[in-house]
């Protein structure tokens, strides 16, 4: 995914499938709204998608990628992970 910085495994989440975080030093989603709104944003912060290594979603593309590491799915999974941080 060209969308993000970095995929990782999260130690954080329990129930989420994913979340986009950024880095401490980077300028956070709210403040980057509200400098577009205003005509002002120059660029966008890329994010770190992290993934739940246990919830199911990330397992059913593991066990996929085991299998054939070209399966197109596991891109389909991955960018259906992406949208669903960005709503969240």
């Amino acid at each position: 995914l060209s969308e993000v910085a970095d995929i990782r495994l999260s130690k954080r989440l329990t129930e989420s499938a994913s979340v986009l975080v950024a880095d401490a030093n980077a300028m956070s989603a709210h403040y980057e709204r509200l400098l577009a709104r205003y005509d002002r944003l120059t660029e966008t912060t890329k994010r770190t998608l992290e993934l739940n290594g246990n919830h199911s979603c990330v397992l059913a593309m593991k066990t996929l990628f085991e299998k054939d590491p070209v399966d197109p799915r596991i891109e389909l999974f991955g960018r259906l992970l992406y949208e669903q941080a960005v709503i969240a």
